[in-house]
């Protein structure tokens, strides 16, 4: 005696209707999230690029700070001012770090907060 002969299995109109749902947030999310990484890659990459061109701007008398800001206004980084931008001198080096947070609006009055903290070391000569 077989009852369940004519059941079919699946998933109900509910569970597709909460998958959906839950995609929906993680695209929303994505959406928001990748151009908030992508200036942070574009942060980190001039922090890079300010490492390995030091030589050159130093013998120009340049500070680190004021290469940097040009380098993000290039790049088109809209989060960082010079504020977030700290230069402390040690013995030999200098260590510029760049402190900085972004809030950006998710759903109604729920944020979207990201802090980054990068820094690096110059060769003083």
């Amino acid at each position: 005696m077989i009852t369940n002969r004519g059941r079919t299995a699946g998933f109900s109109g509910l569970a597709f209707l909460l998958i959906l749902i839950m995609a929906g947030f993680l695209g929303l999310l994505a959406i928001k999230l990748f151009p908030i990484y992508m200036e942070h890659y574009n942060v980190s990459s001039s922090l890079q690029s300010l490492q390995r061109d030091e030589g050159d701007a130093l013998h120009q008398g340049e500070s680190a700070k004021r290469r940097l800001l040009r380098r993000f206004s290039i790049n088109d980084v809209s989060h960082v001012s010079s504020k977030n931008i700290s230069v402390t001198r040690e013995a030999n080096k200098e260590v510029v770090t760049v402190q900085y947070e972004v809030r950006k609006p998710l759903l109604a009055n729920i944020d979207v907060v990201v802090s980054f903290n990068d820094s690096i070391s110059l060769a003083k000569h």
